[in-house]
């Protein structure tokens, strides 16, 4: 038991140290990959992706993202374009890395600065303004033929009174499952802030997840909802007692990638009740 504590406490602290060691790490393509023209299971396919990965660390007050693109047509070179929005008051985006990956195996690192694109600031409830900005980031060189490999974090400023409300930024994950183009593999995990897991292990992954503290003002409900459509044979599981986590293969393009058929939609809420009732 003491041996397992120690190793726990030990993965903790190297999580904290360096969230990147939670990310994917770059791979070396197969040649298979290198050579590959065109894509079965994706028959005209101007691009495919071999592999998407998303976690959302609320605890750590990060998330991070990884992508490995085949472009196979010309049209599929737009991919090399990277937009990420970020809210310019709380939101940092770090640790970019990116390079492009040629058919002969030739590999050019991006070493660029991205570009900075401003909008103008959106009203949400309460006449709260934000601002959304946007860094753009360019892939060099970038060819048919091509593997396009990127990761990049964005870590949130934000916090939790766990008796009181939600406040801050915290991420509350919304996961397109969908995208433009075939996703071959895609792995997703969300740690939500500790106050919202369930209190012991052989609760279900069902649509919520609450838990409840005993205040002066009544028993406050932690919850913890998603609305989820996935494919068929795809499931969130609970692991680990802290996170969830998604696995998916052979994943369709989105028709419309602002109304992807597959996502899952988390969401934080405080509800209090009277404990006179």
């Amino acid at each position: 038991m003491r041996i397992f504590v120690l190793t726990r406490n030990l993965l903790l602290l190297l999580a904290i140290a360096s969230p990147a060691l939670l990310r994917a790490q770059f791979q070396k393509p197969t040649d298979e990959e290198l050579k590959m023209t065109a894509d079965p299971k994706a028959p005209g396919a101007a691009a495919v992706y071999f592999n998407v990965e998303e976690i959302n660390n609320d605890p750590l007050q990060f998330h991070s993202f990884y992508a490995r693109i085949k472009v196979l047509q010309d049209a599929g070179k737009e991919l090399a374009t990277i937009s990420i929005p970020y809210e310019s008051d709380n939101e940092t985006i770090t640790d970019f890395q990116g390079r492009t990956i040629h058919a002969d195996g030739t590999v050019i690192p991006f070493r660029g600065k991205p570009q900075i694109l401003l909008e103008p600031k959106t009203t949400m409830k309460k006449g709260v303004q934000r601002q959304i900005n946007h860094k753009v980031f360019n892939l060099p060189n970038v060819e048919v033929g091509s593997i396009l490999e990127y990761r990049y974090t964005l870590r949130y400023e934000g916090n939790l009174d766990q008796f009181s409300n939600l406040r801050g930024r915290i991420s509350s994950p919304q996961w397109a499952i969908q995208r433009p183009y075939f996703v071959h593999k895609a792995h997703y995990v969300f740690m939500p802030m500790k106050e919202f897991l369930p209190r012991n292990q052989t609760q279900p992954v069902m649509s919520e997840m609450a838990n409840d503290h005993q205040s002066t003002h009544g028993i406050q409900l932690n919850i913890l909802k998603w609305n989820l459509n996935l494919p068929e044979g795809a499931n969130m599981i609970l692991t680990g007692f802290d996170h969830y986590v998604l696995d998916v293969t052979d994943i369709p393009p989105a028709a419309d990638i602002n109304s992807a058929q597959y996502f899952v939609f988390f969401h934080y809420e405080n509800v209090v009740s009277d404990s006179k009732k």
